[in-house]
């Protein structure tokens, strides 16, 4: 069996190609630098092919693969630049896209725009539908708790269900070798924490004195464009910390203990694991 996986060095990249058994599987991850993607996965049994959605990447004629992991670059949002790569692949390949929770009812999302695509371009597919990524504390939201000791969103009092990548990665590496017949999964976890709660847990566990801020919403936008952010990232922050709070929470499901059998991570459990991070 041979899969793609783009994003490869990302979190959930990382994470879904640490659970592929190499031995029985053909691995080619998909990277923009290979020189430096080779430190990230120095197994030669990993094949690292360089490919750029930015630079409107397709694949060659003589590149097939079973199954592709798609995973949408934050900064592109244009469903065309998908439905390029997607037409220089087979229409036998299975995709498995790492869509969004939401992303089957509201159309708006970029995720949602891509789900249609894939459908309407005839591939089989698994849709991945995941909540809130712990892996954002480490990432996006990181910046503004080393430099100002915050998180500094818009969120209010507002809950969140949060799932980490490693078990995304999970359900991916399951479905890149058709062991998930569904053509979509929702994944979450039985946790609901707002960042007042998260920056609590984080000071407990690591002795750190980070605070959380919810600013007014035009306080929000004029900070972070002052501080350089591109209406593209600002807009994202909105939609992921502040529309939620004009929608209904969006339900709990039990499709990772169902295809796994074990419960996802904890929050505070991942923060323990990744403590240095925060100090």
């Amino acid at each position: 069996m041979k899969l793609l996986i783009t994003g490869a060095t990302g979190n959930v990249g990382r994470a879904t190609i640490a659970q592929l058994p190499l031995d029985r599987v053909e691995v080619y991850a998909s990277v923009r630098d290979i020189q430096t993607a080779r430190k990230v996965f120095p197994d030669e049994r990993i094949h690292l092919l360089a490919l750029d959605f930015e630079q409107g990447a397709v694949l060659g004629r003589a590149m097939s693969f079973d199954s592709i992991l798609l995973i949408r670059p934050p900064q592109i949002a244009k469903e065309e630049v998908f439905r390029n790569f997607l037409s220089s692949v087979s229409r036998e390949t299975r995709i498995v896209f790492l869509s969004v929770q939401g992303a089957d009812t509201k159309s708006y999302l970029p995720h949602a725009k891509i789900e249609k695509a894939i459908v309407e371009m005839g591939f089989p597919h698994l849709f991945l539908r995941p909540s809130y990524f712990m892996e954002n504390l480490l990432t996006t939201l990181r910046p503004e708790l080393q430099e100002h000791g915050r998180i500094f969103l818009p969120s209010g009092s507002l809950p969140f269900n949060w799932i980490s990548a490693w078990d995304i990665g999970t359900i991916a590496a399951k479905g890149l070798q058709g062991i998930i017949a569904e053509q979509a999964v929702t994944l979450t976890s039985s946790e609901w924490h707002g960042f007042a709660s998260v920056i609590s847990m984080i000071n407990q566990e690591c002795g750190t004195s980070f605070r959380y801020e919810s600013p007014g919403l035009f306080r929000f936008v004029i900070t972070l464009w002052r501080q350089g952010k591109p209406v593209s990232f600002i807009l994202v922050m909105l939609l992921l910390h502040f529309l939620p709070r004009l929608q209904k929470p969006l339900p709990v499901s039990s499709d990772f203990v169902r295809f796994t059998g074990e419960e996802p991570q904890g929050l505070r459990d991942f923060i323990e694991e990744h403590r240095e991070a925060f100090y």
